[in-house]
């Protein structure tokens, strides 16, 4: 069930059965028809934003959700009923998902373990693709204007029928956006320039009672990597820290160069689904290939070498999945679904050593059983996983192996009452779990995506979880439509990058130094959202969130989101069946976080910035616009782990127009 004010401003066509991600308890919070068309133009996570308890975690021109408090792996992003794999490299990897290709969007904030397994300790994202139109030919034409850059995009999908076959169909999707170099309020943010594509296939069958659709999709990526954290010698990093940059000689460049990323993904998938009289089942099989090379800022001395370009990092993660589910029809207002998980990964990588080779084995069995009442659900869930983890690596010349595997159970309940119309309320409490990484068991050298030293730590264990969660929401037809949410989590064993005590010189430049470690957390937060009409023509929004995190010794957690406020007012013009639209501005506030013990800079300051949003609607055409940081104004993430060497950007505004058909 969706919260109230969550569901999506029209309609959509259901492909299959959609599965139920949150317990009944859990807040889900989907977003709205022009925040999607927004997310469009940009990234999945700068969308995710406008969501309360949503931040970013930013890393140069590299974003990703950070739902209450938790990201990478601790969040997991399912696409088209397959669990994306790409962040198993490391937390400052993007989500590898195009956003022009999403229908539906929906967060869950809080634990899903038994409904996803591992690692879903903060939330879960589902992305949702356009449905195939079995009906006639129909399809979506966007494209994308922002001013910082500048960036330009387009994207385009269709559907529809396969001919002389009226139970088959087709969809099929392209995009492709590009920028130059971003700015800061005070000069040029070099090699941020950014190339990015994609492209999707699906064949559909529908029968009476079964269904099976095969899809492909790619989505790749080639980014530049901020030049100016990568610095020499230990004297000029020390003076670009204290400064908070290096000395500004750069100039604007549209093509990307060194130190850069590219990376490519690619998903199969093939589902198979039935709704008989007995029960509803559905087999999910997934396969995904994520190739990622990486090159430093300067090539190899050896002229030979580097003549060949080869990138310093080369990465090849391959994962196969698979998916199986029961849903018996019974009786009475009783619902029960059940199912098992399976995955074989392996990570092969070439150039120098980082990341090492490894193999995961998993596999994982769950259920879940809920009672629903007119007004009043409850559900409860259970699920076991086996996890095991083999690592190769060269140690003096020497191949050494290290494996080890994990048996863990997680649990949860859930409850949701709606004592009237217009009252929500729910609560929920579970487990979950996570075994380290690879990354963070054996990481070691230069992580140049984020210009720092990483050593990992194999004594690492795996992290466990307890969150408890409440929300209420009150929605009345033409008045104050209200949601606030508040959770705790303690996590067990909770690895985090802790900074050394002095940055390290390497023969590749001096960088700021991290070791993986681990301590008990604890984080609490809560969030709102807000609005209320104000005469016939206004509209006032309010929205935000708040979170605080400790360690066992009573410090904050390293590189955690801020606290935020957004607040605005809409203007919404007379409405007519041929127009609709709302424009506004926004003020949000940015707070400031509790310093880190041997941070290599102070937290950075509050902060006030100024937007604007709106969008309009007419027959097929849809608009959007978006202003960001209008005051130009010079601000640093706290989340952002090269916050040490610029600034975010500055004025940005954007614009998306979309046609259907």
């Amino acid at each position: 069930m969706l919260d109230s004010g969550s569901a999506p401003s029209r309609t959509t066509t259901v492909r299959g059965t959609r599965r139920q991600s949150a317990s009944v308890g859990q807040t889900e919070r989907t977003l709205t028809r022009n925040q999607l068309l927004a997310a469009k133009g940009s990234s999945l996570a700068d969308a995710l934003e406008r969501v309360p308890g949503v931040a970013s975690l930013k890393t140069g021109t590299v974003a990703k959700p950070v739902v209450n408090g938790l990201h990478s792996q601790r969040l997991v992003v399912v696409e088209d009923g397959i669990r994306l794999e790409g962040q198993s490299w490391g937390a400052e990897h993007a989500v590898e998902s195009d956003p022009s290709r999403a229908e539906r969007v929906v967060v869950v904030q809080g634990g899903a373990s038994v409904r996803h397994g591992q690692g879903a300790m903060g939330g879960v994202v589902v992305i949702e693709p356009a449905p195939a139109d079995h009906a006639g030919i129909s399809g979506e034409w966007i494209a994308s204007l922002r001013s910082n850059g500048p960036q330009a995009g387009s994207s385009l999908r269709l559907t529809g029928p396969v001919p002389h076959a009226p139970r088959w169909a087709w969809a099929g999707s392209v995009s492709w956006r590009g920028s130059g170099d971003r700015s800061r309020p005070d000069g040029i943010l070099p090699n941020t320039a950014l190339r990015e594509g994609s492209w999707s296939g699906t064949l559909e069958r529908h029968g009476e009672t079964v269904t099976a659709q095969a899809s492909h999709s790619v989505f790749w990526q080639h980014q530049g990597i901020l030049s100016s954290s990568h610095i020499g010698n230990l004297t000029d990093l020390r003076t670009a820290l204290a400064k908070g940059s290096p000395p500004d000689t750069a100039t604007w460049r549209w093509s990307v160069g060194r130190p850069d990323q590219a990376v490519r993904h690619d998903v199969s998938r093939l589902r198979v689904q039935g709704d008989h009289q007995s029960l509803r089942w559905s087999a999910l099989a997934g396969w995904q290939s994520d190739h990622r090379r990486e090159w430093d800022l300067h090539k190899p001395i050896d002229s030979r070498l580097a003549a060949l370009d080869l990138p310093e990092l080369d990465y090849s993660l391959r994962t196969g999945t698979l998916d199986l589910e029961i849903e018996p029809h019974l009786d009475g207002n009783w619902q029960w679904r059940t199912g098992i998980q399976g995955i074989h990964q392996e990570n092969e990588y070439d150039g120098r050593a980082f990341v090492p080779n490894f193999r995961a084995v998993a596999g994982g069995a769950w259920s879940v059983v809920a009672l629903r009442r007119e007004s009043w659900s409850v559900d409860a869930g259970l699920r076991a996983d086996l996890h095991s983890l083999e690592i190769w690596r060269r140690v003096a010349g020497k191949v050494a192996a290290w494996d080890d595997s994990w048996l863990a159970t997680s649990w949860s309940l859930g409850w949701l009452w709606h004592p009237s119309d217009a009252w929500t309320i729910r609560s929920a409490i579970g487990t979950g779990w996570r075994p380290p990484s690879a990354v963070e068991l054996f990481a070691d050298g230069l992580h140049h995506g984020v210009a720092a030293i990483e050593r990992g730590d194999s004594s690492l264990g795996p992290e466990r979880s307890l969150t408890a969660q409440s929300s209420v929401g009150w929605k009345m037809p033409n008045s104050v439509h209200l949601q606030a949410s508040a959770w705790v989590t303690r996590i067990d064993d909770f690895i985090f990058l802790r900074p050394d005590a002095a940055p390290r010189l390497t023969v590749r430049g001096a960088f700021p130094s991290f070791s993986y470690a681990s301590d008990r957390a604890w984080l609490a937060g809560g969030d709102i959202s807000a609005s209320a009409p104000l005469g016939e023509a206004w509209e006032l929004l309010a929205t935000g969130s708040a979170i605080l995190t400790r360690d066992d010794e009573g410090g904050p957690v390293p590189f955690s989101p801020a606290s935020r406020l957004r607040l605005g007012g809409d203007w919404i013009p007379a409405r007519s069946p041929r127009f609709s639209g709302r424009v506004g501005p926004r003020l949000e506030w940015i707070a400031k976080t509790d310093p880190v013990s041997n941070d290599y800079a102070p937290p950075p300051d509050q902060v006030f910035l100024v937007g604007i949003e709106g969008f309009a609607e007419t027959g097929r055409w849809r608009i959007s616009v978006r202003g960001a940081n209008l005051a130009n104004t010079t601000w640093r993430d706290p989340s952002d782990r090269l916050r040490y060497f610029a600034a975010q950007p500055g004025i940005d505004i954007g614009a998306n127009l979309s046609r259907r058909f």
